[in-house]
């Protein structure tokens, strides 16, 4: 990644998700920008058979899904990881992540709820 090769690092940390898992990984991949998002939403999708219930992995799958562009998905990922967040900071950033997605799609109340869900997990 600090050389600037995305898609390799994407390959490689992909290739170590698929014999050990690893949450921090997986939001790694999240940031990762492969040029091939569709592909990226295919493979964690498929992660999400072996982790269905991990807050990690539907945050990360709400990311990629707005990388494709696919708003409704996106938001779905988001909010059931929103619901099963292990941690403050998590669920602040997810809420976060949520509300600028909400502000995109005009809904500007439901977006400034999720904002102060953030802001007042953080105080």
């Amino acid at each position: 990644l600090q050389l600037g090769e995305d898609a390799e690092a994407a390959g490689l940390l992909t290739a170590f998700l698929k014999k050990d898992w690893s949450d921090e990984l997986v939001t790694i991949v999240g940031h990762i920008d492969t040029g091939k998002p569709r592909q990226q939403l295919d493979l964690l999708e498929n992660c999400l058979k072996q982790h269905p219930n991990n807050p990690t992995l539907l945050f990360t799958l709400g990311r990629v899904s707005l990388r494709n562009q696919l708003w409704g998905k996106g938001r779905a990922y988001l909010e059931q990881a929103a619901n099963l967040a292990r941690s403050v900071q998590q669920n602040a950033q997810i809420n976060a992540e949520l509300g600028r997605l909400l502000e995109q799609l005009g809904e500007r109340e439901q977006s400034f709820q999720c904002y102060q869900k953030a802001l007042k997990l953080l105080e």
